[in-house]
């Protein structure tokens, strides 16, 4: 048996969209479908058609396009990779992990500024017990040879490779849309919507063996009792929604994410 609490009217909670009265659809947050954790033929049946959506301007991920690099930055990222690879020392934090795994150049041309802007506090403080299957290596071998490439080969070996990938459904309104159906398609007595996790609104008490939380767990533990005071430190995000007209610059028309290290831009 299952019970879905949530706090909204509608499932989906953070990774759901709204729709403004303009007709713009917007997901609340960056929210995509990994390839693991997840049936890939229960996704096909619920979205019939979806892109994989290339993330790149300089391609994705930054540690794989040291190729498109001016070639003294390019050496020197090359030569910084191939040294960090041999490292056997753990690494205590991010910044070390970063470092260890990256080089001092390619740390602070991008993965410093950038992962500071998102997480708003110096690497150093960060542990990397979750870098697993969130922060993409890079074959050293591969990468020395694509280096030897000229540009235009390296543009024909980007457009027929398998790229890194996100999942994202291309003919439903926003991300939250696949949740709502999913949902239709489950028991209606799964789910308690608008139903905030204090107190039930109902005062009904319910028993489980499992419980899986979608709050911040600094919350979870307040309202639980279980640790009602936690230390942790936590960011917050302003999402802003612009909407275009078109026809939009040319350059644009292939992109879907762009990342903006330069800690003089506000946005990431």
């Amino acid at each position: 048996e299952v019970v879905v609490i949530e706090k909204e009217d509608e499932v989906g909670g953070l990774a759901r969209s709204v729709t403004d009265r303009r007709g713009f659809t917007w997901d609340l947050g960056v929210h995509v479908t990994g390839n693991f954790l997840c049936k890939d033929a229960y996704m096909r049946h619920i979205v019939e058609d979806d892109d994989n959506v290339e993330v790149n301007y300089v391609p994705y991920p930054v540690q794989d396009s040291i190729p498109y690099f001016p070639e003294e930055i390019k050496l020197q990222c090359l030569e910084e990779i191939s040294s960090a690879s041999t490292a056997q020392e753990p690494a205590k934090n991010f910044d070390e992990f970063t470092l260890h795994t990256f080089g001092p150049t390619l740390q602070e041309i991008f993965i410093r500024p950038y992962n500071e802007k998102v997480w708003t506090v110096p690497l150093a403080e960060m542990n990397c017990v979750w870098v697993e299957n969130r922060v993409p290596r890079t074959c050293i071998d591969d990468l020395k040879r694509r280096c030897r490439l000229t540009r235009e080969e390296l543009d024909a070996e980007e457009d027929d490779k398998t790229k890194s990938m996100f999942r994202y459904p291309s003919n439903l309104r926003g991300i939250g849309e696949l949740w709502r159906t999913i949902a239709s398609e489950l028991p209606e007595t799964w789910f308690r919507l608008g139903d905030p996790v204090v107190v039930l609104k109902s005062g009904a008490l319910i028993n489980y063996d499992y419980v899986i939380s979608t709050m911040p767990v600094v919350e979870l533990g307040r309202i639980s009792g279980l640790c009602p005071k936690i230390a942790l430190r936590h960011s917050k995000v302003v999402l802003v929604g612009i909407g275009m007209r078109r026809p939009q610059p040319e350059f644009t028309e292939q992109l879907s994410w762009l990342y903006f290290p330069q800690p003089d831009i506000i946005f990431y």
